[in-house]
């Protein structure tokens, strides 16, 4: 079955030291510690190393038919994350193979030479590329010309758009600057096995109404932005799910 997002409760943090019994200690010492929410370096490298891509398609009936069935078509080839890197963030090092080759560097020879200010900035353009991505699949400003309410837009997603989480052939991708320089992975035949997690428009919906905006509010492009970062920290958690959930990582 596809990942489900789940809506779990945060629980308050006290500030009460904890007295741990010694025969406890080494367990404590060997917890995992909590999963970060945020998307990390490693998180785009599972992601450039597992060749994933972002598919989006009108109807949550879509979505599932796909999930069941598989399908021929595309996706956004979000693992082509070398793409969005800048030549200001590579290395002097490696900046004659970018020169010499017209290729930028695969994410493995950027870790060990990137600094974490470098990395972050780089995680911070994939996860804007992602959410603009969002934001024009799901037609925002069709329904901001007609003056829509915050809840009007809401209820309007239920049984709509929605995304599924894909495994590609490989890393390639076509019309990188039209598809923020991602590209587009190329028709294929996709079998359910490819089909890695599903985000739907039930998921969305809900996660939209459990952050309490106001119903009788005009939408604005505020809230467009606030949809668009819902919806990805939504496609976020699914890509960490799976990252977890896989054998190979």
């Amino acid at each position: 079955m596809p990942e489900n997002f789940e809506n779990k409760k945060e629980q308050p943090l006290t500030e009460i030291d904890t007295v741990i019994p010694e025969e406890m200690a080494d367990r404590v010492e060997h917890q995992e510690k909590p999963e970060e929410k945020d998307l990390t370096w490693s998180d785009l490298e599972y992601i450039s190393n597992n060749n994933l891509g972002l598919r989006h398609v009108s109807s949550q009936k879509i979505m599932e038919k796909n999930f069941s069935e598989g399908f021929y078509g595309d996706s956004l080839a979000i693992s082509n994350i070398k793409n969005t890197i800048h030549e200001g963030l590579i290395p002097e090092s490696l900046l004659e193979l970018v020169s010499r080759f017209d290729i930028k560097p695969d994410l493995d020879l950027l870790t060990d030479v990137l600094d974490d200010d470098k990395k972050a900035e780089i995680v911070q353009n994939f996860s804007n590329a992602v959410a603009m991505f969002i934001e024009d699949s799901m037609n925002f400003d069709e329904r901001l010309e007609r003056g829509i309410t915050k809840e009007g837009y809401v209820e309007s997603l239920r049984g709509r758009h929605s995304f599924l989480l894909v495994k590609n052939d490989a890393q390639r991708g076509y019309d990188n600057q039209k598809y923020y320089k991602f590209g587009k992975s190329g028709k294929k035949q996709y079998e359910p096995s490819d089909i890695l997690a599903t985000l739907s428009a039930i998921e969305i919906v809900e996660a939209l109404k459990a952050s309490r905006y106001k119903p009788g509010d005009t939408a604005d492009n505020d809230f467009d932005k606030e949809v668009s970062e819902i919806v990805y920290r939504l496609i976020v958690t699914k890509i960490k799910s799976v990252k977890k959930n896989s054998k190979i990582q």
